[in-house]
């Protein structure tokens, strides 16, 4: 067992009086009798066989570093060669699929799993090698559901976090501070454009759940802040005449609010405005056509 999760058991069992207690010991007589036949310590016994004089037996258990292990006890003539072979090629099988990464599932869910799959352990050596295979993909297809399902609650969890944090910031700023109004709230809305984004995406899409903690607070990080820098170009595109120069006439803040939000939502939005622009360098009416909105909006604003 290594040092991590010896320390890590041992606090977890830590008595009121303060003092520590041996969470490999036996919890019972029967536990106590087949640990000393079989020369184990389990953490979760899945199923055991011993005859009554404690001659032979097989058991599958689950260890105290979170490992599908068994012992089989029973003589040698049991097993025939074709029957042996058959059981170390299962064997093998049910080890790649227990070596599946698991690294950000619950440990309910990591000993669920476990149990699953000890179940494939426990039909090998039974000999009952057709219902294996069957195992082997219920437990595999409950491991990528909670893979994905840890996947998107940590999306979400740092995504939702992040844009909340945004919101207290834009009330504040609404109510207190009122420091340049219709920029930090465009740019506070394309934060929460892509985390309406995320939210809505992400429940559509299928993840593998390789993936480490680090690398979704990352993604998530990038995506709101891809959003804010969405939405700043946005609003730039409007101060220059390139982006809808009548609306902004009526309320800048409201309309730098709508743009801001659909710049962050939008993974076209600002591909198809970078696209326009680079058609107006080509297109002398188009050009034409935008300088003459230009003066339009500044001729309105001198007269007003």
């Amino acid at each position: 067992m290594s040092i991590k999760n010896n320390i890590f058991l041992r606090i977890k069992k830590f008595f009121r009086r303060g003092t520590l207690i041996d969470v490999t010991a036996p919890k019972d007589k029967n536990q106590e009798e087949y640990r000393s036949f079989f020369g184990i310590k389990d953490k979760f016994l899945i199923q055991y066989s011993m005859d009554s004089n404690k001659n032979f037996g097989y058991i599958v258990f689950i260890d105290f570093e979170d490992d599908i292990d068994w012992v089989d006890k029973r003589d040698d003539k049991y097993w025939d060669s074709a029957s042996s072979l058959c059981r170390d090629i299962w064997l093998a099988k049910l080890n790649a699929a227990e070596s599946q990464p698991c690294t950000n599932l619950s440990e309910t869910d990591k000993l669920q799993f476990k149990k699953l799959l000890g179940g494939g352990y426990l039909l090998a050596l039974q000999k009952q090698f057709d219902a294996i295979q069957d195992i082997i993909n219920e437990s595999l297809s409950f491991l990528r559901a909670r893979n994905n399902e840890v996947t998107r609650r940590l999306f979400l969890k740092y995504s939702g976090i992040a844009a909340l944090i945004i919101v207290l910031m834009l009330f504040a700023n609404l109510l207190c501070l009122q420091w340049k109004l219709s920029w930090s709230s465009g740019i506070a809305m394309g934060v929460l454009g892509a985390y309406v984004s995320i939210w809505l995406r992400y429940g559509r899409l299928t993840f593998t759940g390789l993936s480490s903690k680090c690398l979704h607070l990352l993604e998530v990080l990038s995506r709101l802040f891809i959003g804010a820098i969405s939405a700043t170009i946005a609003l730039c595109s409007i101060k220059c005449g390139l982006l809808l120069p009548h609306l902004v006439q009526n309320s800048e803040l409201y309309s730098f609010i709508v743009v801001g939000f659909v710049a962050g939502f939008s993974e076209r939005f600002i591909p198809s405005l970078v696209e326009k622009i680079t058609n107006m360098q080509e297109d002398p009416d188009t050009k034409q056509e935008v300088n003459n909105d230009q003066n339009d909006t500044t001729s309105k604003n001198y007269n007003e």
